[in-house]
């Protein structure tokens, strides 16, 4: 039992030290995004999945992953993850979380936004999310028969 305290109290320190060098945000981000690359890195059904969408929208996987920005081509991006890694391989949104550091109301819109598009688009947008699909469908069914499932 002592050794288990000593562990975590190197591990206890080690965070105040970590937070008092690049601060208190820095940490839980960095944290955070560690979480997620490990979540990313052990199962290769959500790195499949979001190299995949990353490839066929040409957003970057760590624009998807980690960037700000609000354009409709990163939305869509994510929307495409969160649908495909739902619906494909059965994850929860408080799984998906934890991924996207997103809540997941949040992620329920961005699965919304692919769920609910048009069976026959007519916008501009709806037709690149509609072909998005497709391609993306089309390697989930190419990664399966290779598979054997």
């Amino acid at each position: 039992m002592k050794n288990n305290v000593s562990i975590s109290s190197q591990v206890f320190d080690e965070l105040l030290t970590t937070i008092e060098i690049i601060g208190l945000d820095k940490t839980i981000q960095t944290l955070k995004d560690v979480k997620a690359n490990s979540l990313i890195l052990n199962d290769m059904n959500i790195d499949f999945i979001i190299t995949s969408v990353s490839s066929i929208t040409n957003v970057q996987k760590d624009r998807i992953l980690n960037g700000a920005d609000r354009n409709d081509d990163r939305k869509i991006a994510i929307s495409l993850c969160v649908y495909f890694i739902k619906t494909e391989f059965s994850y929860t949104y408080s799984e998906i979380k934890n991924i996207f550091n997103k809540g997941e109301s949040a992620l329920s819109r961005y699965n919304t936004l692919i769920e609910k598009s048009p069976k026959n688009p007519k916008t501009q947008l709806d037709k690149k999310i509609s072909e998005y699909i497709k391609k993306i469908n089309l390697l989930i069914q190419e990664k399966k028969l290779t598979n054997g499932k």
